[in-house]
């Protein structure tokens, strides 16, 4: 197990899942998609997800951003990804990985946002 399965283990699922189709002759491809931007609006954002909470809680006016807040990350919703997935099963021909952005922020960015719109945190 690598040390990043082992901080984040359900990459260790889907390094698994990758394997066993690579020994398979089946295209298929990774959707990249980042963070879903769902999280941040619920739950006034009308979303299929299941509620959680990561980086920021925006309705208990709290934050727990990892490392310096300042590099930039992928925001992405899952009504964009859905787009994305539908428009892909037509293409003739997948890439290994498909990346899919909706937004690039940093966490800070994402905070000073969510201040604006919220009062401060």
């Amino acid at each position: 197990m690598s040390r990043h399965e082992e901080q984040f283990p359900i990459a260790g699922f889907k390094s698994a899942a990758v394997a066993e189709l690579d020994k398979t002759d089946l295209e298929y491809t990774l959707f990249s998609i980042g963070f879903f931007t769902d999280y941040l609006g619920m739950p006034k954002f009308k979303s299929s997800l299941v509620p959680i909470v990561v980086v920021l809680d925006i309705q208990n006016k709290c934050a727990g951003i990892p490392g310096s807040g300042d590099t930039t990350v992928i925001f992405t919703s899952s009504k964009d990804v859905a787009k994305f997935v539908v428009a892909s099963v037509g293409l003739e021909k997948w890439n290994k990985r498909s990346l899919i952005v909706g937004d690039r922020k940093t966490w800070n960015e994402v905070l000073a946002i969510a201040e604006k719109v919220t009062g401060k945190y």
